[in-house]
């Protein structure tokens, strides 16, 4: 299993690398031999379990664009052809980076089966890079996608060799009770307007609070965009109703004082915050962000609450409903955190399991 790294930059409870983690721990504990190999990483790390093996090759990155591909490509095709050599692996995943390129052309040499995941949207990222590599899935053995609508995206050729595998989730044991919650409403991602749309979250919360004053929104995660919307919530004069926590080490006992959970991105793989508040029991608003993630998750007006993407007065309508309704917000919690029992992490690993027995 191939990825940047775990300690890289300390960037290592991201997404992507979450789910990679999970994976490989997971395989370890049923039984499988498993080696993540880090690219950029000098020591291993924590959250690998004692099951796997870990490789970190401490390849440097660099920060100009040319030198950082350049080199890239260059050391880890060596390193990673002596390291595919000495294990002789049946299988080799890879969830993201440029290291894509390098296993897809050593399999050249190697017999091992290629299997990548999609983690974002196809959909958005149209950089000549991303078209290239979504065009070269047709040549790995199979391509796994959180949702239909990713999968969707692909011609013919690639969908035939493409599986829909979702993020599994944790049922805590913890719940959310509305009792034990204030007036707040909580939103967690990195601050990133092209994506995220906190945009559109800081609009409609100021409309929301033409009749709501006493809501506080609590905003936790950063991003380029911190100082930006920090400008704008003062522009809309909110500034003593929105807080901004920066990243928070225990999201879960943050979430669980908040009254209600909202999303507001036009894009995601699979949202796992929104996942995360669901499992949760949270009453949750969420926009039906491309490819479809948020959709399958939520039953409007059932478990939750859709609006569309962009769309500063519906979501704003959303936030009132709940609002106005704590039977609502208590029943749609109770649905929401049912229907993540589907995504148990026992099910979802027997799913990847299939593609390798």
């Amino acid at each position: 299993m191939v990825n940047n790294g775990f300690t890289y930059r300390k960037i290592n409870y991201g997404g992507v690398n979450k789910m990679f983690l999970w994976l490989g721990n997971s395989l370890a504990e049923d039984g499988y031999e498993v080696t993540f190999c880090c690219i950029h990483d000098k020591e291993r790390s924590e959250r690998i379990s004692s099951k796997v093996k870990s490789i970190e090759l401490g390849i440097p990155a660099h920060e100009r664009y040319f030198r950082k591909h350049t080199s890239y490509l260059f050391h880890s095709t060596r390193h990673l052809r002596k390291v595919l050599k000495d294990g002789n692996y049946d299988y080799v995943f890879n969830f993201d980076g440029l290291a894509f390129y390098v296993l897809l052309f050593l399999r050249l040499f190697y017999s091992y089966q290629f299997v990548v995941s999609e983690r974002a949207d196809p959909n958005y990222n149209q950089s000549k890079l991303a078209i290239l590599k979504r065009w070269l899935y047709q040549y790995v053995d199979v391509l796994v996608c959180q949702t239909e609508g990713a999968k969707s995206f692909f011609p013919f050729k690639t969908q035939k060799k493409s599986v829909v595998i979702p993020n599994p989730i944790e049922i805590p044991s913890d719940q959310w009770c509305i009792k034990s919650t204030s007036r707040q409403i909580a939103h967690t991602a990195r601050l990133h307007i092209w994506q995220k749309r906190q945009d559109v979250l800081l609009n409609a919360f100021s409309l929301f609070r033409k009749n709501h004053k006493d809501y506080k929104l609590n905003i936790y995660g950063s991003g380029p965009d911190d100082d930006k919307l920090k400008e704008m919530v003062e522009k809309l004069g909110i500034g003593k109703s929105v807080i901004f926590h920066g990243n928070t080490t225990n999201v879960r006992a943050e979430l669980l004082k908040n009254e209600m959970f909202v999303l507001t991105s036009d894009f995601e793989g699979m949202p796992n915050a929104l996942m995360e508040a669901m499992a949760l029991g949270m009453p949750v608003i969420s926009t039906k962000c491309s490819p479809g993630g948020a959709e399958s998750l939520i039953r409007d007006n059932e478990n939750g609450l859709l609006t569309e993407c962009g769309d500063v007065k519906c979501l704003a309508d959303a936030l009132c409903k709940y609002a106005d309704n704590r039977q609502m917000e208590e029943t749609f919690g109770i649905y929401a955190r049912q229907a993540m029992k589907k995504y148990n992490p026992k099910e979802i690993i027997m799913r990847w399991e299939k593609l390798i027995n």
